[in-house]
């Protein structure tokens, strides 16, 4: 429909050298299965093909990008090469509703000439963020800020993914199957008899309720007991996610640690405790 609505039978691509495929899309972190990156000989694989059959490969960093993974994007930590990323979430900081998408320069010297053709067809046409005065000068704030930053919150991304990884690397293996953090970016799947346990007890203590995934009730615990704001994946009912913010302390790192640790130990010995920690 893009295609043929923007630029008849013609494909933008063609201009720049690339396939008549749209692209790859790849997201660097599937957040909403707690999964990790692939490894670095596939993607070193899927870079290579790209290049041999000149496919773009489109990054959506709009739930890893922004320095959540420890730099602007995750991919760049990874070795993925995109010619084009998305962002979003963070962008609008909770305040507004607002995407965009970054272009690498060596790929698309002028992206404006399509993009633009793109806004004019489709975004006055319809969209629910079209001229968002309030999107756009968050958003900019949000870019600003985070450039003016970068170095501090590169340091506590440093900092907060070498104390998980000592806190969590060999241990707990009773309870956790995997772990993944990379900068503030960080994930916990825990062992299938481990949440079970806790879900037996769970809905004999709520029986005939309506019952949540496990890992809701292992955020709500977080939450209740150690003030520590986590969310579940939603496609892995046994993960974790755990992105604190860019403005956490030495403190926070410290207060985030002990509660997941907490967290295990009842798990394993006392999941009573964590039943009697909720409202």
């Amino acid at each position: 429909w893009y295609q043929r609505r923007v630029h008849g039978e013609k494909h933008f691509n063609s201009e720049l050298g690339f396939s008549n495929v749209f692209g790859f899309l790849i997201e660097p972190f599937l957040v909403e299965y707690a999964a990790s990156p692939l490894p670095p000989e596939s993607i070193a694989e899927l870079n290579k093909l790209c290049r041999e059959h000149k496919v773009p490969i489109l990054a959506d960093e709009t739930r890893t990008g922004l320095y959540r993974g420890g730099d602007v994007i995750l991919s760049s930590k990874i070795g993925l090469h995109p010619d084009c990323v998305m962002f979003g979430t963070g962008l609008g900081t909770g305040l507004a509703a607002l995407g965009s998408v970054g272009f690498n320069n060596a790929t698309y010297p002028k992206p404006q000439k399509f993009v633009f053709n793109a806004f004019i067809t489709v975004t006055l046409n319809y969209s629910t963020w079209a001229n968002c005065g309030l999107g756009c000068t968050v958003g900019a704030t949000v870019l600003e800020t985070l450039s003016t930053n970068s170095e501090e919150i590169k340091s506590k991304s440093n900092a907060y993914e070498n104390i998980f990884k000592s806190s969590f690397e060999g241990k707990y293996q009773d309870v956790i199957e995997n772990y993944y953090v990379n900068g503030l970016l960080s994930s916990i799947t825990f062992r299938t008899g481990a949440v079970q346990s806790l879900l037996n007890l769970f809905q004999s203590k709520y029986e005939g309720e309506i019952i949540p995934p496990v890992n809701a009730i292992l955020v709500a615990y977080l939450f209740h007991r150690h003030n520590i704001f986590a969310q579940p994946a939603h496609l892995n009912h046994n993960a974790i996610l755990i992105q604190p913010s860019y403005l956490l302390t030495e403190s926070d790192i410290q207060s985030i640690i002990t509660g997941l640790e907490l967290l295990c130990k009842e798990l394993s010995t006392n999941a009573d405790a964590i039943i009697a920690a909720l409202p």
